[in-house]
């Protein structure tokens, strides 16, 4: 990254079961993201069965939890992983679900500029539809975001400890008519609350906090297209100028590594050689031993 100083980056991979979308991740990593930003500090957190994962592939630190449920599952797996990357000495933080890819890392070291050169300290999306994009109502992304390492320090933004708030209002959550703790929600409220340290003792003036430290990624705006018949939000999974790439489903991602030629390691070239993808589908994915 050509800057005036070296800037020490940290990244968080996390899954459950998408094993081999982690490991062609990490192969992007080391293989796209280095020459951009440099040695690149890459931790993955895991949460499946060991017979899934039962080595660590590129990363640095693998940290391996037991799973209580997907989301408190996938929240514990962030918290975890930003602890173990704050023990390093890096200066920004970005988080990625492991089916989450970032192809053009020129784009997020474009945007770190911004938030250096800005005084922002997280990047995330409003996890919302085209008219719908307040992050207070909608929530913030968690599948990715980057963080600065140094103001997470000084505020404690995470962990973000999903059990303890589901504890304690779940009852009265479900009273107000919702059926479970919005992660994305509960990243914005978490985010608030960070910034409200930030300008203690002060209790004025939050709101104007929050916009001066969060940038938002409107290339990305909006996450979901409509609503379906029976109610579901419908997902964008590509967004070709930024390079970002979250299809669950393996077909559109290897169209993508083909037509790029993006061969960044065994994993991704078993990817864009295979003519049959039947065992990437859903879980199946998890049962991929690995090319060697």
């Amino acid at each position: 990254m050509t800057d005036s100083t070296v800037l020490r980056l940290g990244y968080l991979i996390y899954t459950y079961d998408r094993v081999d979308d982690a490991r062609i991740q990490m192969e992007i990593v080391r293989r796209l993201w280095e020459p951009v930003f440099g040695s690149v500090y890459l931790v993955h957190a895991f949460n499946g069965l060991k017979e899934w994962y039962d080595r660590p592939y590129l990363e640095d630190d693998l940290l391996v939890q037991d799973n209580p449920g997907h989301f408190e599952g996938a929240a514990n797996l962030i918290d975890a992983g930003i602890a173990q990357l704050l023990t390093r000495q890096i200066d920004y933080i970005v988080v990625s679900a492991a089916d989450t890819w970032w192809i053009k890392p020129a784009f997020i070291a474009d945007k770190i500029r911004v938030m250096r050169q800005t005084g922002k300290v997280f990047l995330s999306t409003p996890w919302g539809l085209k008219d719908q994009n307040n992050p207070k109502e909608m929530g913030l992304a968690g599948d990715t975001f980057v963080l600065e390492a140094a103001w997470q320090r000084a505020y404690n933004f995470f962990p973000v400890q999903y059990r303890d708030f589901y504890d304690r209002y779940i009852e009265l959550l479900r009273y107000l008519g919702r059926q479970n703790v919005s992660y994305e929600a509960l990243l914005f409220s978490k985010f608030v609350n960070a910034c409200h340290r930030e300008i203690m003792p002060a209790n004025v003036g939050i709101k104007q906090q929050v916009q001066k430290r969060m940038l938002l990624l409107e290339e990305r705006i909006p996450v979901h297209t409509a609503v379906n018949e029976e109610g579901y939000w419908v997902r964008r999974f590509q967004w070709p100028d930024i390079g970002l790439l979250t299809d669950h489903d393996p077909e559109p991602k290897q169209q993508v590594l083909r037509a790029q030629n993006l061969e960044v390691g065994p994993f991704s070239r078993k990817l864009i050689e295979s003519n049959d993808l039947a065992y990437y589908n859903g879980h199946m994915q998890r049962t991929v031993r690995g090319p060697y």
